[in-house]
């Protein structure tokens, strides 16, 4: 559990006095219980398949239903969800229409639907119920309700959902929501032509936000397209961008244009070179740079190799085994 409560403590706290107890139990349980079941989830009515399941799943609908305070109410909504409850579409389903409802039981109802939309992959009425509510929010006035439905959506609905996200990003107004609608589209595996035309878009927008122009750029770098290229390499100098940054330059590498290619080689360089990068991010700058060729790459991942800390160890190991896959 990794210093997370047990399943027991979960169940007893999610009814504690004190709020801080109950909010850390009801954010935990689920992960408890599916930890306890060996599955990931979301799970399609996962309580059934543990003895204490029963248990929990009752101390999540008490809250749901009767919790005072909002934010634990949408606690035990997301975790429903991921325990594939159908029975928490009705109570979060006025969440979605009402005109000004909290703002925390908006958005904890998109992401109760999205859970349980996956968790619902067998079950056509659930999962149309859930897909109807997510495309209402995808429209909603509520920028939250927006924000989340595009990433709940693709999550339930894969490829299909591509073109209701592109039409809802280029129809988008506000910044942070686009970037999340942006984001959702790097969800697909890959990005189709559509999704790739629109993060094209947004990338070349002249008032987009660096959130924005980013993970346009890396959702192009999934679709192995190089358009993002000189803004991923400007990601490499972003404390905040520069692993997701070298990671996705090396997919790119082989058919990177050379322009990009040298100053992403530079720019590796320095990063790997100076003692102020983190560790695991000098093992990406070496990934980056044996995938763009040069000879110092792989010296320096066996160095790092070497490393007493044993995430910089197995980051190497994440970065070999990439560099065989790519290969």
């Amino acid at each position: 559990m990794g210093g997370g409560l047990t399943l027991e403590a979960a169940i007893r706290d999610a009814a504690a006095p004190r709020p801080a107890a109950r909010e850390q139990a009801l954010v935990q349980l689920p992960a408890a219980l599916l930890a306890a079941i060996g599955r990931p989830g979301p799970l399609w009515r996962a309580w059934e398949q543990h003895p204490r399941g029963p248990a929990a799943h009752q101390a999540l609908r008490r809250a749901l239903h009767d919790d005072p305070e909002p934010v634990m109410r949408g606690h035990a909504a997301v975790a429903l969800g991921r325990l594939g409850d159908p029975d928490v579409v009705a109570p979060v389903r006025p969440w979605c229409e009402e005109p000004a409802p909290d703002p925390f039981l908006r958005e904890s109802a998109v992401l109760a639907l999205g859970y349980l939309g996956v968790a619902a992959r067998e079950h056509a009425d659930t999962r149309g119920a859930v897909r109807a509510l997510l495309r209402q929010a995808l429209a909603a006035d509520e920028a939250d309700l927006r924000f989340q439905a595009g990433v709940a959506l693709v999550q339930v609905d894969g490829a299909r959902a591509e073109a209701e996200v592109v039409r809802a990003l280029r129809g988008e107004a506000h910044p942070e929501v686009r970037g999340q609608l942006a984001h959702a589209l790097t969800l697909l595996n890959p990005p189709g032509e559509l999704a790739c035309a629109a993060l094209g878009e947004l990338l070349a927008r002249a008032d987009g936000t660096p959130d924005e122009t980013f993970v346009a750029a890396t959702g192009l770098a999934a679709a192995r397209r190089t358009e993002g290229a000189a803004r991923l390499v400007l990601g490499l100098s972003r404390p905040e961008e520069r692993d997701e940054a070298c990671e996705a330059l090396a997919v790119l590498a082989p058919s990177l244009p050379s322009e990009p290619a040298t100053a992403a080689r530079a720019r590796a360089r320095r990063l790997a070179a100076s003692f102020w990068t983190p560790q695991v991010t000098r093992v990406r700058a070496a990934y980056l740079l044996a995938r763009l060729g040069a000879p110092e790459g792989p010296r320096l991942l066996d160095r790092l190799a070497r490393s007493r800390r044993p995430a910089v160890r197995e980051a190497v190991e994440d970065a070999r085994a990439a560099l065989r896959a790519l290969s």
